[in-house]
């Protein structure tokens, strides 16, 4: 199977932008988890740790991870404006929480030291 680190910048680029094109003619949304599997992973998580193995700053791969990043980000935007869209909204909430970590609360942390002193009167 194919993997990004066997493709050229050129190729995965051409790869990456294949898989957009055929998603839009089905008329399906895009998914990481799609993105993987044409790109000839096994699944979304083997994907995810290329990224996170080639994102040092000491790889020699960081054009091919830029590309899957922006890949990424792409999928998060479709998912976004999909929330205007009345029919997929929901669908877009679950992919956006937990896919990329969205929240529909609002998370407040305290992280401040309260000393408290007891005297004895």
């Amino acid at each position: 199977m194919a993997r990004p680190n066997r493709y050229t910048k050129k190729a995965l680029q051409e790869k990456v932008d294949q898989y957009f094109a055929e998603v839009q003619e089905q008329g399906k949304m895009p998914s990481f988890c799609g993105l993987a599997l044409y790109l000839g992973y096994n699944s979304e998580s083997a994907l995810r740790r290329y990224v996170e193995d080639n994102s040092a700053g000491t790889s020699n791969k960081p054009e091919l991870v830029r590309i899957i990043s922006r890949a990424r980000e792409a999928i998060k935007e479709a998912n976004v404006q999909a929330l205007y869209n009345r029919d997929m909204t929901r669908g877009a909430q679950f992919v956006l929480q937990n896919g990329f970590g969205w929240s529909e609360k609002q998370e407040i942390k305290h992280d401040a030291v309260i000393n408290v002193q007891i005297t004895e009167d």
